[in-house]
């Protein structure tokens, strides 16, 4: 689990690092979808990479006990990704710090518990 919270806090760094890179992201996905369905492949490529990450993390969790054995790792992966893009669209400043320190715990809390 401790890869996972480190793979969501990192992801939010970035957002904080970098936030009109992470603005920019969140246009050209939207705009993907509904109106430039050319660019969806390259974009599919991109957040598959991380999807795959958040659910070999838990599967590693899985191997470890820190998670039960019949959780669905794929629908968890989905459920984290959304749950932090979604969190960090409408934060910045302190709002994302504070996100930072307390999301990647809360979900990691979330699929301990499912």
């Amino acid at each position: 689990m401790d890869s996972l919270k480190a793979r969501i806090g990192a992801h939010i760094g970035s957002v904080r690092s970098i936030p009109e890179g992470a603005g920019a992201l969140q246009t050209i996905l939207l705009e993907a979808r509904y109106s430039f369905p050319s660019l969806q492949p390259r974009l599919t490529t991109l957040l598959q990479h991380w999807r795959e990450g958040i659910r070999d993390d838990l599967i590693d969790a899985q191997r470890l006990g820190e998670v039960p054995a019949d959780l669905d790792c794929d629908v968890y992966a989905d459920l984290i990704i959304g749950a932090t893009r979604g969190m960090t669209i409408d934060r910045v400043g302190p709002q994302l710090d504070e996100l930072q320190r307390a999301l990647p715990s809360l979900l990691c809390e979330v699929v301990r518990l499912r």
